[in-house]
């Protein structure tokens, strides 16, 4: 691809993700897209009856003669329409073999069902869903069905008017069984369906813990010290065997969500629901700063090259060979990936609720979901509503929601007191994991809405996008600012973004 191609599509994204719908069109035509590229055609009218009129000659003798009357009738038939092909297109980030494997099945039931509906399963790859979308509206080709990863995807495409609402299916459970923050509601109507609620909590090793006298921490104090005492010699070489697993570098996951878990629960607060950046504030600088120092502790006592890991692919290796004694993860998905690379090691693993600054507190730790939704600009909408309602409703779900059993935690309580998830083999064996991640996610929070706010905040696709959280750690980690500098220079991006 040449430079300017690759200019064009940069550009084409940023006038798509942050000016909207009508711009995005409107940048689409200015780079080269034609009119017909843009429109895509309606889908086809309903079907209607076949009507057949057939001229017969019907021959009887009349009673009690031998007159023979032959007679011309009309006789008209209605045969039944048939309903016209339906192309479903179903775009899905959760690649995992047993998840494509339970949705393919899914798919497969209910095409059976009704055979006038084709499904097209496309996987696209974590990180890579928002960009596709875009690409596909702008084109006018956009897809029935998609799932999404990131809360402020959601809210984009909300914002930009191109979801459609799916309260019918959503509300197959009562509302507050959702967990809080899993919900995108806007004028009385639901537009997104969480699957899975990723929130963090802190993992270790009981056997180690137990053999080397650690303490399971309850408070920030505790964290550090154990661990400083994580860092294990198994074999007295000198070197060290099993590592606290803390990821640090620049990335759009990893440090900078327990450095918001850690500032939500000293009582900190970013922006307010006007939008009003508050992080430097006398009241909130302070608790950033200790939240700073904590995560410097944690980050320095992480094996080498620990501050440049920009998400969580190292921690699950370390995790999967074995070499982690107590790390963070918002989910469960590298116990999935223990249980089935070493589950001798996945036995021994525990979780806890993130710890606070002292007993007491409220954890607020950072999570978020994974969401189904339906896009208005695609060809099939109604039908798509359908096939997702079918589907939550079926027996399917279950085996998609326990496909990879340990990464997809509800994000609905009722679905997850229900029989058939409970006493899944794997579910039920490590329900200790579950149970912490269900407890958790009950005051969580996503940088979308902080705790205390109502209002979904739109800037939070940017802040990612320009990696200002963990830029501000950065600076203040390698010792190019004091944690207080570092925190305002923070503030004063923030504001650039929002415009005050």
């Amino acid at each position: 691809m040449s430079e300017e191609k690759k200019e064009e599509k940069m550009d084409r994204r940023k006038y798509i993700k942050y000016v909207g719908a009508g711009a995005a069109v409107a940048a689409a035509a200015a780079i080269g897209y034609s009119v017909s590229e843009l429109t895509r055609p309606p889908p086809p009218p309903p079907p209607t009856p076949t009507t057949v009129v057939q001229t017969v000659l019907k021959t009887e003798t009349l009673p009690g003669t031998t007159i023979v009357r032959t007679e011309e009738r009309t006789v008209v038939t209605t045969a039944s329409p048939t309903p016209p092909r339906v192309l479903i297109r179903f775009m899905c980030h959760e690649t995992d073999e047993y998840t494509i494997k339970a949705l393919s099945e899914a798919i497969e039931a209910y095409e059976k069902e009704n055979p006038h509906v084709k499904i097209s399963f496309e996987p696209v790859a974590t990180g890579y869903q928002w960009s596709k979308i875009m690409m596909e509206y702008v084109a006018g080709k956009a897809p029935e069905i998609a799932t999404m990863a990131a809360s402020f995807d959601v809210l984009s495409l909300l914002d930009m008017g191109i979801l459609y609402p799916i309260t019918e299916i959503v509300k197959t459970y009562p509302i507050e069984s959702y967990f809080p923050g899993t919900l995108f509601a806007r004028d009385g109507e639901q537009y997104a369906l969480p699957f899975d609620v990723n929130v963090g909590t802190l993992f270790y090793r009981r056997d180690i813990f137990d053999a080397y006298g650690i303490k399971v921490p309850e408070t920030w104090d505790e964290l550090v010290e154990a661990v400083e005492k994580a860092r294990i010699d198994l074999d007295g070489d000198g070197k060290i065997d099993l590592w606290p697993v803390f990821p640090g570098g620049r990335g759009m996951e990893g440090v900078w969500e327990y450095i918001l878990g850690l500032y939500w629960t000293n009582g900190g607060k970013i922006f307010d629901d006007k939008f009003n950046v508050l992080l430097d504030s006398p009241e909130y600088l302070p608790k950033m700063v200790e939240a700073l120092q904590v995560v410097k502790k944690l980050v320095e006592n992480s094996p080498p090259g620990a501050d440049g890991w920009a998400g969580w692919a190292d921690t699950i290796s370390h995790v999967k060979a074995g070499k982690a004694s107590i790390f963070f993860y918002h989910g469960a998905r590298p116990i999935d990936a223990l249980v089935r690379a070493n589950p001798t090691i996945a036995e021994k693993i525990a979780n806890v609720l993130f710890p606070v600054k002292k007993k007491g507190d409220v954890p607020h730790p950072y999570g978020t979901s994974d969401w189904f939704v339906v896009l208005k600009p695609s060809v099939f909408p109604e039908e798509a509503v359908k096939f997702l309602k079918w589907f939550y409703q079926s027996p399917y779900w279950m085996k998609f929601q326990t496909s990879v059993p340990l990464h997809f935690v509800p994000a609905n309580l009722e679905i997850a007191k229900k029989p058939e998830y409970l006493n899944h083999p794997i579910i039920s064996k490590y329900y200790h994991i579950v149970e912490t991640i269900l407890e958790a996610a009950k005051t969580s929070s996503d940088f979308l809405i902080e705790p205390g706010n109502k209002v979904h905040n739109p800037y939070i696709a940017k802040i990612r996008a320009e990696m200002i959280i963990p830029d501000m750690f950065h600076k203040y980690y390698y010792g190019q600012m004091s944690a207080e500098d570092a925190i305002k220079w923070a503030a004063s991006e923030l504001r650039k973004i929002v415009g005050k």
